[in-house]
């Protein structure tokens, strides 16, 4: 069976959702089977690997299929990239000592470590943020070109109380112009909530899927 690979942050991963959801509003240890992935992969028949990760950046999805390309059968797999919100970021660690040679620290708005206290209020910049998405996002288009991929399809980042108009414009004029965004996030369709009350619910991820393969199908099949 061809597979569907989905990469993005908790709103791929399904975080909140029934059969994701931990103690004191965790993500599950797992992706979900209920979010709009896995029912991406089921309408199209394709089974789903889902690298979602929560709180991820944009540098740390682009992070992740970098690390993952290498599984993808170019000709036959299908490539969903959900872009994440503009101001997270995330370092780069090397531990040659722990489970994985390299981690990401992830550096969030929420995050209550000293490092991201810092980082938001000395170093952090809206244009920065926009900059390096676009750069990201250009870069992720490129490996897909490189490697030939045949199904890919990538949406564009979220809305937060940081994105005006004008950094929205200054995004769009940064991207290779053969770059093609869906405008849609699952977070853009939203009519219920998942039960941590941050997270899209059930019958949004499934109208979002539903959505994907009726407007977007021709590329995903």
């Amino acid at each position: 069976m061809n597979k569907l690979f989905v990469f993005g942050c908790s709103h791929t991963y399904g975080h909140g959702l029934p059969d994701c959801l931990g103690e004191n509003n965790a993500p599950g240890p797992s992706p979900s089977k209920m979010g709009w992935a896995q029912k991406t992969g089921d309408l199209l028949d394709k089974e789903v690997i889902n690298k979602g990760e929560c709180g991820s950046s944009n540098k740390e999805i682009l992070w992740n299929f970098i690390q993952h390309i290498k599984l993808i059968d170019p000709a036959h797999d299908t490539l969903i990239i959900q872009w994440s919100y503009f101001e997270r970021n995330m370092i780069i660690r090397h531990d040659p000592e722990g489970a994985e040679e390299f981690y990401a620290h992830k550096l969030a708005p929420w995050s209550k470590h000293m490092e991201n206290k810092i980082y938001y209020k000395y170093l952090h910049s809206e244009i920065d943020d926009i900059c390096s998405t676009a750069l990201y996002i250009n870069h992720a288009y490129m490996l897909t070109k490189h490697y030939n991929f045949k199904k890919v399809v990538m949406s564009t980042p979220p809305d937060s109380s940081g994105t005006t108009k004008f950094y929205r414009k200054k995004f769009k004029e940064l991207l290779l112009p053969e770059v093609e965004l869906i405008e849609k996030n699952v977070t853009d369709v939203e009519i219920d909530r998942a039960s941590d009350g941050t997270h899209a619910g059930v019958k949004t991820n499934q109208l979002y899927a539903e959505e994907l393969v009726e407007h977007y199908g021709h590329i995903l099949r």
